[in-house]
């Protein structure tokens, strides 16, 4: 059978057991059969489910993430306690969410594009979080692409400002800091200062004006080379 309208019936349960269930009608404009949604869904099985992880509708669970923060025992997790299929109606229009493929697609790659991106989003904030206690704590902290995040206070106010070294390049070091960038980058991701070697001088790239691609300053180390030392 290939279905017109597919039925969804949701629950979720608050910290005080409170059951509050709602039904839900999905289109079928890419024709599924019934045997491939049914597939999709029986890879849930009974367990309950984050319905922004899939693309199910989000409004009974009052957070989208297990990582949001939650108020007295709040939580992200639904039931699906109804799947039916009819091939003889159309939907009711005020019940439609989507059409079942994109839920039947998400389910299948175990979670929505916007899940992943929900999901990047809160890693990096989490790990953000974690860097800042650290470099708080005068850590240094290094992270499997290449960067090391270390902490400069400021002798005269006490304040400090992270500053992350990218050593991905061989051609070069990159260095960030936050609340500053450069004209090609978004905010406290861009590189105003480099370090390379050029032509056979080691040489420091700075880019102190935020609305200029070229730099601002070229400071040739060709002074500072053991050789040049006076001897007394």
């Amino acid at each position: 059978m290939i279905p017109t309208v597919i039925r969804l019936g949701l629950a979720y349960r608050d910290h005080s057991n409170h059951r509050e269930c709602k039904a839900y009608e999905f289109t079928n404009t890419k024709g599924l059969n019934e045997d491939i949604i049914c597939a999709a869904f029986d890879k849930i099985g009974n367990k309950d489910v984050i319905p922004y992880q899939y693309g199910l509708p989000c409004d009974l669970a009052p957070t989208l993430h297990p990582d949001e923060p939650t108020y007295e025992g709040d939580h992200c997790y639904i039931e699906i306690t109804e799947l039916s299929m009819r091939d003889d109606i159309k939907p009711h229009q005020h019940l439609v969410h989507c059409d079942i493929s994109d839920i039947v697609d998400a389910i299948n790659q175990d979670g929505s594009d916007e899940w992943f991106t929900l999901e990047k989003n809160i890693k990096a904030e989490k790990i953000a979080a974690a860097k800042k206690l650290l470099l708080g704590e005068g850590y240094m902290v290094s992270s499997p692409d290449n960067e090391i995040a270390v902490s400069i206070t400021d002798e005269v106010k006490g304040d400090d400002i992270a500053v992350t070294l990218n050593t991905t390049s061989n051609l070069g070091l990159a260095f960030s800091f936050d609340g500053h960038s450069d004209c090609c980058s978004a905010d406290n991701v861009g590189t105003p200062l480099y370090v390379e070697k050029y032509d056979g001088k080691l040489r420091v790239l700075v880019y102190a004006n935020i609305n200029s691609e070229e730099p601002s300053h070229v400071i040739d180390l060709s002074g500072a080379r053991n050789s040049n030392r006076k001897k007394d």
